[in-house]
C-alpha cells in the first residue's frame, strides 16, 4: 500500500503541470488550475482507473490541486527545481513563445561568449535532429504547445489503460517519464522571457521526484526535506570494452553487445533500487555511460537496503569478471538547501569525494578470501583452450553456436546481443 501511495503521489504530480501546456496554448486565457482540470476530467471521460486508486489513498485532496502538507511539499520541490526560493511559481505569462536555449550556447573559443542566447532547441518531440541547434527567431509556437496537448492527452490515456491492465503503477511512471521525456524536452520552464535555461521536462521530473520522496518522508515520520543523493557507476568500463575484445573477428558486434551490456546493468541497478525502496521511475535524475543519480529518502532502512544490492551485483560481476569490473554506489545526505544554485556545487563536490572512496571499496575482501582465479582454472581444465575472442576466459565450441571455434559464454552473448541490437525489434 505505501509503494503505491507514494508512486500514485509521483504520477498525478507528473501530471497536474500538463495544465501549464494547455495554458500556453490558449494564451494564458485559460488559468494553469482550470487547464488542469479539464485534463483530468478528459482523462476520466476514458478511463477512471487513476481518480479511483486516487480516491482510495487520498480521498481528502483534489486530483488536480492540492492543499495543506501536500501543497508544501510540491511547493518546496518547485524551490529545488528552480534553485531558488525566492520564486515562488512558474514566471509564466509574458512570453508565451518563449524558447529553450541550447547547449551550444555554452561552447565558445573566445572570453566573452558571443554566442550567448544565439541558437535554441528545434521544436519537435525528442529525437537526435534535437542535438542540433537552430538560430532564435521570434515566432508563435501557440499551434505547437496545441499539438503537445493533444498528444500527451491521447497518450496518457493509453498509458492509464495499459496500467490498469497490468496493475503496475511503477510502469505506468515508467512510461509517463518517457512521454514527457519526448514531448518537454525542448520547451522553456519559464515563459517570463524570450530564452529560458531549463526545460520543462526537466523541472516536472524533478517537482515530481522530490514531492514523492518528502512524501515517504512524511508517512514514515522523517524530516520531510531530509534527502538522500546517490550516484552509481560502473568502474572499469574502458579495460571491460576494449581491453578484452582482442580477436579482429565479429569486433563491432562485441563492442556493440558490450557497450549495451553496461547500459542494461546501470539499469538493472537504478530499477533494482526504486523497486525495493518504493518510489517511481523518475526519481532517477541521470542515467547514462555507466552512471545514474537517483533522489531518495536518507532512511537506514533506504542505506540498507542500496548496501545489500551493490553486494548483490558485485558478487556476482566478481565471479564471473574476476574482480575487472565492479559497481560502486557513493551517496551524500542532504536539504533543501543544498540543491539550491549557491549551495549546489559543494553537494556535486561531495558526491564526487564520495564516488572516489567507493572506487577504492569495490569489494569486500574479507568475504573473497580465496583464490580469485579458481573458477577460471576449474573451466581452464575441463575445455584446455582460450576463447579465440577476448583471449581472456575459457573457452569451447558451443553446440549451437555458428561459430565453429573457442568461445566463452560471455563473448557469445555480446555477439548475439550486438546482433540483435542491429537485426531485431526487440531484444529477449
Amino acid at each position: 500500500m505505501e509503494k503505491d501511495k507514494i508512486i500514485l503521489l509521483g504520477i498525478v504530480t507528473l501530471l497536474q503541470h500538463i495544465g501549464i501546456i494547455k495554458a500556453r496554448a490558449t494564451n494564458f486565457k485559460v488559468s494553469c488550475q482550470d487547464a488542469t482540470c479539464d485534463f483530468f476530467n478528459e482523462v476520466n471521460k476514458h478511463t477512471n482507473y487513476l481518480h479511483n486508486i486516487w480516491a482510495k489513498y487520498f480521498n481528502d485532496q483534489l486530483i488536480y490541486s492540492y492543499t495543506g502538507s501536500l501543497l508544501d511539499m510540491k511547493q518546496d520541490a518547485h524551490y529545488i527545481a528552480i534553485g531558488n526560493k525566492d520564486q515562488h511559481t512558474i514566471l509564466d505569462n509574458k512570453f508565451v513563445n518563449a524558447r529553450l536555449t541550447h547547449l551550444v550556447n555554452d561552447i565558445s573559443i573566445l572570453k566573452d561568449n558571443v554566442n550567448c542566447n544565439k541558437f535554441v532547441t528545434p521544436l519537435q518531440s525528442f529525437s537526435t535532429k534535437l542535438l542540433f541547434a537552430e538560430k532564435y527567431q521570434d515566432s508563435n509556437i501557440i499551434d505547437y504547445y496545441n499539438t503537445v496537448y493533444s498528444n500527451i492527452l491521447k497518450k496518457t490515456i493509453q498509458c492509464i489503460k495499459n496500467a490498469e491492465a497490468s496493475q503496475n503503477l511503477f510502469n505506468l511512471s515508467a512510461s509517463l517519464d518517457t512521454l514527457f521525456y519526448r514531448e518537454l524536452s525542448c520547451l522553456p520552464c519559464n515563459t517570463d522571457k524570450k530564452i529560458d535555461n531549463i526545460s520543462l521536462y526537466e523541472y516536472c521530473k524533478i517537482v515530481s521526484a522530490f514531492t514523492s520522496v518528502m512524501y515517504k518522508n512524511y508517512i514514515n515520520g522523517s524530516d520531510k526535506h531530509s534527502f538522500l543523493l546517490l550516484r552509481g557507476d560502473f568502474f572499469g568500463i574502458q579495460d571491460f570494452i576494449f581491453k578484452r575484445t582482442a580477436s579482429s573477428k565479429n569486433p563491432a558486434k562485441i563492442l556493440r553487445g558490450k557497450s549495451f551490456y553496461v547500459s542494461l546493468l546501470s539499469d538493472l541497478a537504478s530499477l533494482y533500487i526504486l523497486d525495493e525502496v518504493n518510489m517511481p521511475y523518475y526519481n532517477i535524475m541521470m542515467n547514462a555511460a555507466g552512471q545514474f543519480v537517483i533522489i531518495l529518502d536518507s532512511s537506514d532502512k533506504t542505506k540498507n537496503i542500496i548496501n545489500t544490492i551493490k553486494n548483490k551485483i558485485n558478487n556476482y560481476l566478481y565471479d564471473r569478471y574476476y574482480c575487472s569490473v565492479a559497481i560502486g554506489f557513493s551517496s551524500v545526505d542532504c536539504s533543501l538547501d543544498d540543491f539550491l544554485n549557491i549551495n549546489f556545487a559543494n553537494l556535486v563536490q561531495k558526491l564526487l569525494v564520495c564516488k572516489e572512496k567507493a572506487k577504492l571499496n569495490k569489494f569486500d575482501l574479507h568475504k573473497h578470501t580465496e583464490f580469485i582465479y579458481k573458477n577460471f582454472n576449474d573451466k581452464l581444465k575441463s575445455t584446455n583452450s582460450l576463447c579465440n575472442f577476448c583471449k581472456i576466459e575459457a573457452g569451447d565450441i558451443l553446440k549451437d553456436s555458428e561459430l565453429d571455434e573457442y568461445i566463452c559464454d560471455s563473448c557469445n552473448e555480446y555477439i548475439a546481443l550486438g546482433d540483435s541490437l542491429v537485426k531485431s525489434k526487440y531484444i529477449n
